[in-house]
């Protein structure tokens, strides 16, 4: 919720040659009085791309509406005045295609060694941004893992810390089968009275979710100690 309006993005596909990111909004009230007027859907990237896992902040930073389009080789960041106007008065966000290997693993911090994309939109804390990923390592490519990050407050280019290992790998009946064996996949999560809950796809066949002290997870991510999620079917 931006500005008294609730923001929708989302994938939209063509074909698998091309897959653009969409956003659309709608006021507080009419959503609260379930009057359906959501904006016509703008695209925030071009045509004849494929795109996937762009997050748009829940605040606006230095004034402008901010987009993390990439997390791989570096996060990539994008500002714009308004998301009624890219393609039109504002330009649409370029970003690099696909998410390549980087043998990211042989760096210090990094547990993985290929980058899929961002998982839920960041979270707000005390330290910066809390971003979860999605990543792979070159031992386990079959399976989809889920990773932490801490973005600076006010240039969320700058990493401030990177959880050493997984914070969520699929390891359950309901992870290892289904039509996507393997993968959790993030995409939602919340905070209430210091409890985070992360909303994820169980091989894209179960709604499940993780939960977390939300102080303590973070506290544990800052000092590079391994932030712990605990499993449940919802």
């Amino acid at each position: 919720v931006i500005d008294d309006r609730a923001y929708l993005s989302f994938t939209a596909f063509h074909n698998w040659d091309s897959m653009r990111i969409g956003v659309t909004s709608i006021a507080m009230d009419d959503l609260k009085n379930k009057r359906w007027k959501w904006t016509p859907p703008t695209f925030l990237s071009p045509e004849k791309q494929v795109q996937k896992n762009w997050v748009l902040f829940p605040e606006k930073i230095k004034g402008m509406f901010t987009i993390l389009h990439s997390v791989t080789p570096t996060i990539g960041i994008a500002q714009r005045q308004d998301l009624s106007h890219v393609g039109k008065d504002e330009p649409y966000i370029q970003s690099i295609k696909g998410a390549p290997y980087a043998h990211e693993d042989k760096a210090s911090g990094f547990w993985h060694s290929r980058t899929r994309g961002a998982g839920t939109p960041p979270i707000k804390t005390k330290h910066g941004w809390l971003l979860f990923y999605h990543a792979m390592h070159a031992h386990e490519p079959h399976k989809y893992k889920l990773g932490a990050l801490m973005l600076d407050h006010e240039d969320p280019t700058k990493v401030l810390a990177r959880a050493p290992v997984p914070v969520l790998e699929p390891e359950t009946h309901y992870e290892m089968g289904g039509a996507k064996p393997g993968v959790v996949y993030a995409s939602g999560a919340t905070v209430h009275n210091d409890k985070l809950t992360l909303y994820y796809g169980g091989a894209d066949n179960f709604v499940c979710s993780a939960t977390a002290p939300f102080t303590e997870f973070v506290d544990r991510l800052m000092h590079k100690e391994r932030p712990q999620l605990v499993k449940a079917i919802v």
